[in-house]
């Protein structure tokens, strides 16, 4: 089994993240052994941090007794975007959360903010039961575990884990017969059409770069139609643009 620890002390060692595969490989386990031989991250860290990622199966866990499984997902559709996880303890579907995104959300938001609010509710449990949380988005786990990352929901995660070491982080494989991935899946799904909004979780940059594209090439297509110089070219070019013209100077000298 390979495994991706998180360590740190203060004031050194610095957290690192590394692979390690001295055990012996399981059928069901995915190796990371080409997946993490360059990644090294480094960070000042508060004391007392050991929180493990692994990347497995997940399966064998939810035969555990006395384990809270907390199994998250995201999901987008043309219905929009939903987040949603569920929780599983002792056989018993204890709790699910569910919301609706903006439609201009990503499903790495979404992937995000189901691992949040999984975080937040295993970090309200009594300090005696640890808990399991399978996420099956990389992505979100790798971001979550660096305290510089530059989304804002992955450093909130990240903090939580900080000061709840009993909380663990798993990723398993989506869609490979997990029923607590695919019942979060499901509702993940329901959440794009009937969940909750869910305004907590701030739109993408490349959206918020396009509504003020949007808004200059409005606000510049009004002056250049009311306006009193330039009506020559205006006749031939009367909508603007951002893409350059293939005239040549000769032709700007002679329309101008």
């Amino acid at each position: 089994m390979s495994t991706l620890f998180v360590e740190g002390s203060r004031p050194s060692p610095p957290l690192r993240l590394s692979c390690f595969s001295d055990l012996k490989p399981c059928p069901n386990v995915v190796s990371l052994a080409h997946k993490c031989r360059h990644l090294s991250r480094t960070s000042q860290t508060e004391p007392n941090l050991f929180f493990v990622f692994k990347f497995e199966d997940g399966e064998a866990y939810l035969a555990l007794k006395d384990i809270i499984n907390i199994f998250t997902d995201g999901s987008k559709t043309e219905h929009g975007v939903g987040a949603a996880f569920c929780v599983l303890t002792n056989d018993i579907w204890a709790y699910q959360w569910s919301a609706k995104l903006s439609d201009n959300n990503t499903v790495f938001q979404a992937e995000l903010t189901a691992l949040h609010e999984g975080v937040i509710y295993a970090s309200h449990l009594p300090n005696y039961n640890t808990s399991k949380i399978h996420v099956n988005n990389k992505a979100s786990i790798m971001a979550s575990s660096n305290s510089k990352s530059t989304n804002e929901t992955a450093r909130k995660i990240f903090k939580i884990l900080l000061s709840n070491p009993r909380i663990r982080v798993s990723w398993v494989k989506a869609h490979a017969g997990n029923i607590g991935c695919e019942r979060a899946d499901q509702l993940g799904k329901d959440a794009t059409q009937h969940g909750q909004p869910y305004s907590h979780t701030k739109l993408p940059k490349p959206h918020k770069k396009g509504l003020l594209r949007k808004s200059m090439l409005e606000e510049w297509q009004t002056s250049w139609k009311n306006g009193d110089t330039g009506r020559k070219i205006f006749n031939i070019m009367p909508s603007v643009s951002l893409r350059p013209t293939n005239w040549i100077r000769e032709d700007v000298i002679f329309f101008s």
